[in-house]
């Protein structure tokens, strides 16, 4: 028996304006370990996001239970793929899964 919690009610659609302000929370969470690695203000936050969907060839936004949870940005120039997902409402091990490649 895996000692992960399964999650059932995942849902994921490309990003949109209207999901900018949540995934700057994520963005603080996410990094809330790591400072040296995020934005300093949610407006650099909402700057990177704005170039994350400028520079990308996908760009998708990760809900689960219909609130938003992580993003994911992919792009074919890029060698890495950038998946943030830390909300301190979800569980510790699904936490674990924030990282970059």
């Amino acid at each position: 028996m895996s000692p992960y919690k399964c999650i059932t009610n995942i849902k994921i659609k490309p990003f949109s304006i209207e999901y900018r302000d949540n995934l700057v929370d994520v963005i603080f969470d996410a990094y809330s370990r790591y400072p040296e690695y995020g934005e300093t203000s949610p407006k650099r936050a909402k700057k990177y996001l704005n170039w994350l969907k400028n520079h990308s060839t996908m760009f998708d936004v990760m809900f689960v239970d219909n609130e938003t949870a992580g993003f994911i940005v992919v792009d074919t120039n890029w060698i890495r793929i950038t998946f943030a997902f830390n909300p301190p409402r979800f569980s510790e091990e699904i936490q674990k899964w924030s990282f970059t490649l």
